[in-house]
């Protein structure tokens, strides 16, 4: 039997569907049920999302995460990528990638593309983001609007190296190699060469309330290669959830691995499309509900991967 042991979800859009409302206490006493059932079947509970330490450590409290078990407490995938958290009691304990992989340089770079980005577009950046920066769009635009004329203004008006999310593939392929050193016990020193070699300096996804900006090739999925390498974890027994393209390149790691990623019903339609077009699910309700769900018939499967797969056609698009 193929068990599914690691569950990872996302938080804005999906565990909190709803930016600027008030949390439902009942999405929450929900979400602390199925983390303890989940926990009493040796399943450990994670979140993968681009939000700061402070908003993620106020989370965990939230849904009752920081009292899971010693040996199930997770290694949080936060900031797209930039930073692996583990909390469970204080301090919590902080892993900055980019000061491991990325040129030394990467908080100048960070710091000059802020103030760039400020003066010409007069938006703002989420104050608190150790290792990357998520732009809110101009007033007026959205941030699919915003999206492609970001990445052409840093492109051509900065001459940064951009990887965008038409080229997730490159994203993926480097990352790959990255874990695959990671697991051959490759030293840091050694990934962070190959990353150099690479001359490219940032990747950049869209969500729907934000524009991230990440050094190159940090990623939400490569950050949860990060883990899955240096702490043991099977990504073929895995399954996330998501809402927007900045999930991608996790969708993307659990499919090529074995692994299963679901979209959100209140996901866009290009999400989900994407999703089922790698072999993952688009989910029919609405966040979190349809997470809900889904993880209801994984306990009651017993967390069989196989009969959990059987389980969901009447959860998911056909």
């Amino acid at each position: 039997m193929s068990k599914i042991n690691y569950v990872s979800i996302d938080i804005d859009g999906t565990l909190y569907p709803h930016k600027g409302l008030p949390v439902n206490p009942k999405h929450v006493k929900s979400m602390q049920n199925l983390a303890k059932r989940l926990w009493d079947k040796d399943v450990q509970v994670s979140l993968i999302t681009g939000k700061i330490v402070g908003y993620v450590e106020n989370a965990i409290e939230m849904y009752g995460l920081i009292d899971a078990p010693e040996k199930l407490v997770p290694y949080n995938v936060i900031e797209n990528g930039t930073v692996i958290m583990r909390y469970k009691k204080w301090p919590y304990n902080l892993d900055v990638l980019p000061e491991l992989f990325c040129r030394s340089d990467f908080r100048l770079h960070l710091l000059k593309v802020n103030q760039e980005i400020t003066k010409k577009f007069n938006t703002i950046s989420e104050a608190g983001k150790i290792g990357s920066l998520s732009i809110s769009p101009p007033q007026g635009m959205d941030t699919n609007q915003f999206y492609p004329i970001l990445v052409d203004f840093l492109r051509k008006d900065l001459g940064f190296n951009i990887v965008d999310n038409k080229q997730q593939d490159q994203l993926f392929n480097d990352s790959k190699i990255i874990q695959e050193m990671l697991m051959n016990g490759k030293s840091i020193e050694e990934i962070k060469d190959f990353v150099h070699s690479l001359g490219r300096d940032f990747f950049i996804a869209n969500t729907p309330t934000a524009v991230d900006v990440t050094p190159y090739p940090l990623s939400k999925g490569l950050g949860l290669c990060y883990v899955a390498a240096n702490y043991g974890y099977d990504l073929g027994n895995a399954i996330y959830f998501g809402d927007s393209q900045g999930d991608f390149p996790v969708f993307e790691l659990l499919s090529k691995e074995g692994g299963l990623a679901f979209a959100v019903g209140s996901a866009s339609q290009e999400v989900k499309e994407f999703t089922k077009s790698i072999s993952g699910y688009a989910l029919k309700e609405d966040a979190p509900i349809c997470v809900f769900s889904a993880l209801e018939k994984l306990i009651e499967c017993d967390c069989d991967k196989e009969e959990f797969k059987k389980s969901l056609q009447d959860i998911v698009e056909l």
